[in-house]
């Protein structure tokens, strides 16, 4: 993938590309703290050996997987809660393209789906002020070679896409829903009509305990609804078990 290409393509004011990279978090967030790189931006691995998931994950990509991290200027308005919900709706949007809406959802708070298959992983954090949000999407991955637990619960784009799908394609796609999703106000009610969880009895995993109960929905800080039969709780983050 050329940069300069990707850079007029996307209308990111920078796009660095790495043939690899240990992890693009860590990439764009080092040049973040150096004051080295313009916003927004975008920093892409050809290759990511240890690509990080939320708390001690891996993601796990190969030739054929996108791997991203958009650093975009973070709005003091927003609350941080907001940040991998964005993302994931840009990611629902660049990727719908190739995928009929009916088929994707996105699920609380950082995971993009195909037929309840996740496609896609998201990894927010704030480093001074920018957010560095990190991307894994199985464009053309095969899932065949990966972890058994990742073979069972991944899919690739190109199992349920039309149309020409590259890396390359993909990645201007997403940086364009991303620039959208980033100033756009109306981007709640159709995360809500898009989310997987609602309306399903689920656990979540808070960190001190788990929770158990049915979703309820999103409210307007990105928070969480459970529903445990007592008392509904708002939830800012958690793992869904």
């Amino acid at each position: 993938m050329n940069g300069s290409t990707l850079k007029r393509r996307s209308g990111l004011a920078e796009v660095r590309v790495f043939p690899r990279l240990r992890s693009t978090n860590s990439k764009a967030a080092e040049l973040v703290r150096q004051d080295d790189i313009t916003l927004p931006a975008a920093v892409i691995a050809s290759r990511q050996s240890a690509g990080r998931g939320r708390g001690s994950n891996v993601w796990y990509s190969d030739a054929g997987s996108l791997t991203v991290t958009f650093v975009m200027p973070t709005r003091k308005d927003r609350p941080a809660t907001e940040v991998s919900l964005r993302a994931g709706l840009a990611v629902f949007d660049a990727i719908s393209t190739w995928v009929s809406d009916d088929e994707l959802k996105v699920k609380w708070p950082n995971d993009v789906l195909i037929r309840g298959k996740k496609v896609a992983g998201i990894l927010c954090e704030r480093v001074g002020a920018a957010d560095v949000i990190g991307i894994g999407l199985n464009v053309t991955t095969d899932l065949s070679a990966a972890p058994n637990d990742v073979c069972r619960r991944g899919i690739s784009l190109v199992n349920h896409s039309v149309g020409v799908l590259t890396r390359e394609e993909v990645f201007v796609a997403l940086a364009i829903a991303m620039r959208g999703l980033w100033d756009s106000d109306d981007w709640l009610p159709r995360l809500r009509h898009y989310h997987f969880l609602t309306g399903r009895q689920v656990t979540i995993d808070v960190g001190n305990q788990c929770l158990y109960g049915q979703c309820r929905g999103i409210d307007d800080t990105g928070r969480l609804l459970l529903d445990d039969g007592r008392q509904l709780h708002a939830i800012s983050s958690g793992h869904v078990i």
